[in-house]
């Protein structure tokens, strides 16, 4: 699993990967992205949305681990 990588800030060619093995059968904790989806009621009245959370921190296996969370704004 990618823990963490290294963009050269000039070229933007990878330099560096560090790695991590991980069980199966293990859970592990990471940051996954929330994606907002649709529009809100207050938008679609002139208003504007905010949202601090980009990334939350969960927990799984790792062959549950998903690409992102998505959330519905359309309430």
């Amino acid at each position: 699993m990618i823990k963490d990588y290294q963009i050269d800030p000039r070229s933007g060619k990878l330099m560096h990967v560090d790695l991590m093995e991980v069980a199966m059968n293990e859970k592990v904790k990471l940051q996954v992205a929330v994606h907002i989806s649709g529009t809100a009621a207050g938008v679609k009245e002139g208003g504007i949305f905010q949202y601090g959370q980009r990334n939350l921190e969960i927990e799984c296996l790792p062959a549950n681990i998903p690409d992102s969370l998505m959330s519905i704004s359309s309430i």
